[in-house]
């Protein structure tokens, strides 16, 4: 099955090597000499870039994350495996054992749909293709961990994909899947709190690329779910942005209804 020949390919291989533009190995290099940061972006030549580097952990952190360095290098590994399935992260311009550098992907989806700064037409078409790639992404028998739409990007007509922290080989199942449609659909749903035609474009497209049922697998956990919306109501009525998830659920709900439900 071609899903997973590829995941096999694919972690088998690095990807293809890519020659970054000439001067940004030396502009890394002053960036690198700031006072640290463990993400941080740059221009060269026009162009703006991000740099990556393992957390400066205290203890306690440590105990909440985990090795940074693993970490780290955990995330680094899933970028390249991903770029090989032809997917839609940022390459590694350069890398090492203590940071990688990748192109920036653009505007934030989640910033799109707060700010409106672009007509609705491109946001509704930004959004449908980033409910295009996360089904793209499962169908290729991957999951990606948080596909928060803080996390999504939207520069050219292209969609990115970014922060693999939660990634895990592991987690490539139908149920992660699963998790990763709730946490995609739940967390625009938080940004605005309510249905609007961008959250719509981004269900049909998922649902028209979804070939493995992972739509009806998120209907049947809100069917399961649904008690978390009178649970949570006197927090929903707080006046404060503190509780958007908690808003945010009975539009989630709404919008992945049982297929029961719906006669479907």
């Amino acid at each position: 099955m071609w899903p997973e020949t590829a995941m096999a390919k694919c972690e088998g291989e690095d990807m293809k090597m890519i020659t970054p533009p000439a001067g940004l190995a030396e502009a890394v290099s002053a960036q690198l000499a700031q006072p640290f940061k463990r993400v941080t972006h740059f221009t060269h030549n026009g162009t703006v870039y991000w740099i990556k580097r393992p957390e400066r952990a205290d203890a306690r952190m440590r105990l909440q994350k985990g090795n940074a360095q693993r970490n780290f290098d955990a995330e680094r590994k899933a970028l390249k495996t991903l770029n090989a399935a032809g997917l839609p992260f940022p390459s590694i311009l350069l890398d090492s054992p203590d940071y990688f550098v990748t192109p920036d992907g653009g505007v934030p989806l989640m910033q799109l749909l707060r700010e409106a700064k672009l007509p609705e037409a491109e946001r509704v078409t930004a959004f449908e293709a980033a409910g295009r790639a996360l089904a793209l992404m499962h169908q290729a028998g991957f999951a990606h961990g948080r596909p928060s739409i803080k996390d999504i990007c939207w520069k050219d007509g292209q969609i990115t994909l970014l922060d693999l922290e939660y990634y895990s080989p592991a987690h490539n199942s139908f149920r992660y899947q699963v998790r990763d449609l709730i946490i995609f659909l739940h967390s625009a749903f938080a940004a605005v709190e309510e249905q609007r035609p961008e959250m719509t474009a981004a269900m049909r497209a998922y649902r028209l690329h979804d070939t493995n049922s992972i739509w009806a697998g998120a209907q049947a956990w809100c069917h399961r779910y649904r008690w978390l919306d009178p649970l949570t109501r006197p927090i929903q009525a707080l006046k404060t942005r503190h509780v958007r998830d908690f808003r945010a659920l009975p539009l989630l709900f709404d919008a992945l209804k049982d297929a029961a439900a719906q006669g479907g």
